[in-house]
């Protein structure tokens, strides 16, 4: 692959103190990220009171059980990715969560952001709903969701569907990542199949020329996306 020069990064991530969200932090920390990066973590409970008691039932002397359990959060985000990040930046927000963390994105210009893949942290219901499909749908720069546990990345899959959001993905994995010596890249051209939809009552000579046109047209297609992964970028 051709790669592109990467400018310096601002990597943001998110928690709601779930496994899954303290999971996407820890491969955010061992991504191969290309150049200079820094990193901003957002905290976002949604006017939700951070902790197992509604607040209607708060009794004296648990009125800071709340800020106790964001600050936990805070210091546990933090070690995860010290080794990376030892100056990262958090901001905890008492606003709805996916407009926090679109608006915090953009006010520090981020090139990605990083979410789990869903989950309800230790305040039950940190994030509502499902937190990673609304920040893609809103976000204006990459958004990696993570799924599993941090491995060690050695093989990277790119599809492609020959689409303008294709294109940016495989811009943004040339210009922001540096893939360890032994990486390999596979790039996967997706097709839909022209399939065709002919009557019964159609005489048999049409039928048989509409089926054969639609397999000719496969056929033509798959041989240009071939041509198309095994010429520059790709290569």
């Amino acid at each position: 692959m051709n790669r592109k020069r990467s400018a310096r990064l601002t990597v943001v991530l998110t928690t709601d103190g779930s496994c899954q969200a303290h999971a996407a932090v820890a491969f955010a920390g061992a991504v191969p990220w290309a150049g200079t990066t820094t990193a901003h973590m957002v905290l976002a409970r949604g006017g939700i009171p951070l902790g197992p008691w509604a607040a209607d039932i708060w009794v004296a002397g648990m009125s800071d059980a709340p800020e106790r359990a964001l600050e936990r959060e805070i210091s546990r985000t933090r070690r995860i990715v010290r080794h990376r990040w030892p100056d990262m930046t958090v901001s905890a927000l008492n606003t709805p969560p996916i407009g926090a963390i679109i608006a915090e994105a953009r006010r520090r210009r981020a090139g990605v952001i990083v979410v789990g893949s869903r989950g309800l942290g230790f305040a039950h219901r940190l994030m509502l709903g499902s937190v990673s499909r609304g920040v893609i749908r809103r976000a204006g720069c990459p958004v990696l969701v993570v799924k599993g546990r941090r491995r060690r990345m050695k093989r990277l899959v790119l599809a492609t569907d020959g689409s303008p959001n294709a294109s940016r993905a495989l811009g943004f994995l040339l210009a922001r990542f540096e893939p360890p010596a032994g990486a390999r890249v596979k790039v996967v051209r997706v097709l839909e199949p022209v399939l065709p939809r002919t009557r019964v009552l159609l005489p048999a000579p049409v039928h048989r020329a509409i089926v054969s046109s639609a397999a000719n047209l496969n056929t033509k297609r798959t041989r240009q996306a071939r041509r198309e992964v095994s010429e520059p970028p790709y290569c």
